[in-house]
């Protein structure tokens, strides 16, 4: 079995703005070789496979320096420090194209370049995508964007006119994806996706809020828009999830409606839960569907599901 090398000594190389090179003295567990390896430091990017209600993918060309050659891509671009994939995803698009779009779906993460670089690839999915402001384009970025069906993407990966490996493998995240069959072609309803759960929480919760959906499920929250802010609160998102905890008045817990979130790890998720001092209830009532019941701290039930 190949196991990691262990890293003895790390020292900084140059800086370039956009990444950085670090130089590792690694030895092998199996042979005790010692070897120098020169590793790249770059933010996690993101592509946005971003599609328009009659199903046509945003694309943008512009001239890339490493080739020396016009380039049809998907939007993206680096995600700043702070910042989480999704919101880079939504900035990228906008600045990019002057697109926009409510319905938002991690669709994978790859490593682009796993022997000599660091980073990750963040791909997703934006769903109803529709040209609602001017593009905010960067020093140095001349952009042009192009609308094309998805038949015509892959007949332009198949014919070389687009060669970049991420938008590739986010053409195959699409083409494999688990999203709704609505997303990829709208409804006779013109329903095309849930946007978002809504939850209710007492007057005063927000800190317990953060401390479960942030601390202990690793949600990510992001800010309320201005006109709603005032109302208390708290907006959480993880990849394919936005989950809304609004003030209620005269509240009382949800015992039985309930979210059913898929969980990557779900005994691991279980586990620390646990550790936390909120108990899962575990459920086998669905044959081959490994599950558990927790509550929030108001009291709301909800559903963990293992992925498959």
């Amino acid at each position: 079995m190949i196991e990691p090398w262990d890293r003895l000594a790390s020292e900084a190389g140059g800086d370039y703005r956009i990444f950085r090179v670090r130089r590792d003295r690694s030895r092998s567990r199996a042979s005790g070789g010692v070897g120098l390896f020169s590793v790249i430091e770059a933010p996690d990017w993101v592509n946005v496979w971003a599609v328009t209600d009659d199903g046509r993918v945003v694309l943008i060309r512009q001239f890339r320096h490493g080739t020396r050659d016009v380039s049809l891509e998907i939007p993206g671009g680096a995600v700043d420090p702070g910042e989480a994939p999704e919101a880079a995803a939504r900035r990228e698009l906008a600045e990019e194209t002057g697109y926009t779009a409510a319905r938002w779906t991690h669709l994978g993460t790859v490593a682009p370049n796993p022997a000599i670089q660091a980073n990750r690839c963040h791909t997703f999915l934006a769903a109803g995508a529709r040209p609602t402001g001017t593009t905010n384009l960067g020093p140095g970025e001349e952009i042009e964007v192009v609308l094309a069906t998805a038949a015509e993407v892959r007949e332009r990966v198949r014919s070389g006119e687009i060669d970049h490996a991420l938008v590739v493998a986010a053409l195959w995240y699409w083409d494999h994806a688990s999203v709704p069959a609505e997303t990829r072609a709208p409804a006779r309803s013109g329903l095309v996706g849930v946007d978002h759960v809504q939850l209710a929480m007492p007057a005063g919760g927000e800190d317990r809020a953060r401390a479960f959906y942030g601390a202990l499920l690793g949600m990510d929250e992001v800010p309320k828009p201005a006109e709603l802010a005032s109302r208390g609160g708290c907006w959480f998102t993880a990849p394919g999830v936005a989950l809304h905890l609004g003030v209620e008045g005269d509240f009382r817990a949800a015992r039985k409606a309930h979210p059913g979130l898929l969980v990557a790890d779900v005994d691991a998720l279980a586990q620390r839960l646990a550790s936390a001092g909120v108990v899962p209830r575990w459920d086998d009532a669905i044959p081959g569907t490994r599950r558990f019941f927790v509550d929030d701290p108001f009291g709301n039930r909800l559903e963990l599901i293992a992925a498959r």
